[in-house]
């Protein structure tokens, strides 16, 4: 680890507290030790500023601003004030006397939730005033936008359930929100408020319940994406994922979403099948777009997929309708090489548009296969289709019905 990438904090104390805790903006914390002496000490790894809270005894709060190459003295006296000084300590100082200009963040105004009162909004200029006079300009736009979202998170709380609360709540609100980051960890916040703290299921579904637009489409999108990166539940992904694709109001949101979980969408109704290329019996190259127009049934499969094989002879008698209909039975192998395509052709002779994928990286990247068979229905316009799933479908007949569509 290089030093300069490192922030180290020492801290003294008028009296020896029972715990000492660093939490940053994105939720990690770190436990600070405290010796007989009254000291202690902690080293970050800080590659981009960030924002924090020092939280002792579980009640005494202050506020932190940390970046790289710095050393701090924190000294707390007997009137709980926490001085601040050492190498790189004028923004960090700052930020703490933005505070300590408002009665500091021990105010019983500050609720336990995380979210601060009017007090905010109603003193900004007061804290702006050291923040200005002191701080350098990185950390004064970072301040300016932390304390505007502040006061956005204080606004939209205060007014849930008013007639205020949807113009407010709006992510294309520059002046209020002014911060897409920490928009995006307020709303991720305030989907857990809304669920009492419950799993991230009950989250989102209030979220989909309750938010409308934009503000619904985003917050579901960020929901999604924060799920991903800390827990693997691909049941709640693919539910999750239908949800917004069906409710989302803003269009580059669907692209973002498809450039991120595309795998997870692979088959879902209305959305477009990704790009599928391959080469045809005759050893030229096709792709799907090209059956653009008609319907066509693809079933995925190679020369030792026992059970694609078996569900060719099974379904023989179905698929020969479906041909006779004018549906594009799309046989698309994906042995590693084109001689084992080719001898097992001969062998099996599956009916309909025989072809090979030649490039299976972007096969897989496309369509996310794990497992074979596996069969998809691309309508007339490009996109998947699914049919009915109930006892008693008539499987012709609901292939007629995107034939004649």
């Amino acid at each position: 680890m290089s030093v300069n990438a490192q922030s180290e904090l020492y801290f003294e104390f008028a009296q020896r507290p029972s715990s000492v805790f660093l939490t940053l903006e994105n939720g990690t914390t770190y436990e600070v030790s405290v010796d007989e002496n009254n000291q202690g000490s902690t080293y970050l790894e800080i590659k981009e500023p960030k924002f924090g809270t020092i939280v002792i005894n579980q009640s005494e709060k202050y506020p932190i601003y940390l970046e790289y190459g710095q050393k701090l003295n924190l000294r707390q006296d007997y009137n709980k004030k926490m001085l601040v000084s050492g190498q790189k300590s004028q923004n960090a100082k700052a930020w703490m006397l933005a505070f300590d200009s408002i009665g500091g963040m021990n105010k019983s105004s500050f609720n336990e939730s995380g979210f601060e009162c009017n007090y905010y909004a109603n003193a900004k200029n007061e804290m702006l005033n050291p923040i200005n006079n002191m701080g350098g300009h990185t950390f004064k736009k970072k301040a300016l936008k932390k304390l505007n979202y502040q006061i956005a998170a204080t606004q939209l709380l205060n007014n849930y359930g008013t007639h205020q609360y949807n113009s407010l709540l709006n992510i294309s609100n520059e002046e209020l929100i002014n911060n897409a980051e920490n928009y995006r960890d307020f709303v991720l916040a305030y989907a857990n408020r809304l669920s009492n703290g419950g799993s991230y299921e009950t989250a989102f579904e209030i979220v989909s319940q309750k938010m409308q637009g934009s503000v619904r489409s985003f917050t579901q999108k960020e929901l999604i994406k924060s799920v991903y990166k800390t827990i693997s539940d691909d049941a709640f992904m693919e539910q999750a994922l239908s949800t917004f694709i069906k409710q989302n109001t803003v269009g580059a949101f669907n692209e973002e979403m498809m450039g991120k979980f595309g795998g997870y969408l692979v088959g879902m109704e209305g959305l477009p099948a990704p790009y599928l290329g391959y080469l045809n019996e005759n050893n030229q190259p096709e792709s799907l777009s090209q059956l653009r127009g008609k319907v066509v049934y693809i079933s995925f499969w190679a020369s030792w997929c026992k059970p694609c094989i078996a569900g060719f002879e099974k379904s023989k008698a179905l698929r020969e309708e479906l041909n006779r209909m004018g549906v594009v039975l799309l046989n698309i192998n994906i042995d590693q090489t084109e001689n084992l395509w080719r001898s097992s052709l001969e062998k099996h002779q599956p009916l309909g548009k025989n072809v090979w994928v030649n490039d299976l990286a972007e096969l897989y990247k496309n369509y996310q296969i794990s497992s074979i068979p596996r069969y998809h229905i691309v309508a007339k316009n490009g996109t998947f289709a699914n049919l009915p799933d109930h006892k008693g479908r008539n499987i012709v007949e609901e292939f007629r019905k995107l034939v004649n569509n």
